[in-house]
């Protein structure tokens, strides 16, 4: 059962207020509840400035949400259908993420903008530059794990393994820096590495569409036998 809002329970509040301690443990000794401290606050013009002053007083002080502008969500739904983040599209606004969700919550017309948004985004797999896969292959053959490799280009592994999955030919740069990598462990050891059939069909593909002229190869090779005696 709820208690009762007497003047003796908002005075204790209000005084642990001013002794510096926080919302939440001056609502616990006072024994209010949120619902009906912030009803008060909302509503009561004498209890918000006593609660300020009380802030004030405990060298704490009330924090002030800025009001989210058109210009703010325009820029916020221009960062984020870029590829921003959520948090990082507030940054460029100066409004915190929470202010961007509660509106998401209460506007249907900013939550389809939002929606929009996102579907515009570029995948992150699509913009990952030919350096950081330069970066991720050389630490491959240099015999590191993939997730160091993908650590020392700054992008996450998964990135990487969607670009594999579209892109033929990076696809066929990893299996090369993969059996670079094993030649070179195994090469002490006197151990001669070969590759796999997967690897050998990839490979042997890409080689006969090169001396074939095509520049564009296919969504992926063929999944029949490859005659590699032309």
């Amino acid at each position: 059962m709820a208690p009762s809002h007497d003047d003796s329970r908002i005075e204790i509040f209000l005084n642990a207020l001013s002794e510096g301690m926080t919302v939440e443990n001056a609502k616990k000794d006072s024994s209010l509840n949120w619902k009906l401290l912030y009803l008060m606050r909302k509503n009561d013009k004498e209890f918000r400035k006593a609660w300020e002053m009380a802030l004030e007083a405990g060298g704490r002080k009330q924090s002030r949400i800025k009001p989210v502008t058109k210009e703010h969500l325009q820029t916020f739904l221009e960062a984020l259908g870029s590829g921003d983040s959520v948090i990082q599209a507030a940054e460029k606004t100066g409004i915190s993420s929470s202010s961007f969700y509660k509106k998401r919550m209460r506007d249907p017309e900013f939550k389809a903008l939002w929606k929009k948004a996102y579907q515009q985004r570029p995948r992150r797999w699509s913009r990952i530059t030919e350096e950081e896969c330069g970066i991720f292959l050389k630490a491959i053959r240099e015999g590191k794990l993939l997730k160091d490799a993908s650590k020392e280009a700054n992008r996450h592994l998964s990135c990487f393994y969607r670009l594999k999955r579209h892109d033929i030919d990076f696809s066929i740069e990893w299996q090369r820096a993969r059996m670079e990598r094993m030649k070179r462990k195994h090469m002490g050891a006197g151990i001669k590495v070969q590759p796999s059939p997967r690897q050998t069909r990839i490979i042997l593909t890409t080689e006969r569409k090169e001396e074939d002229g095509h520049t564009e190869l296919a969504k992926g090779p063929p999944k029949g036998k490859i005659n590699t005696d032309s």
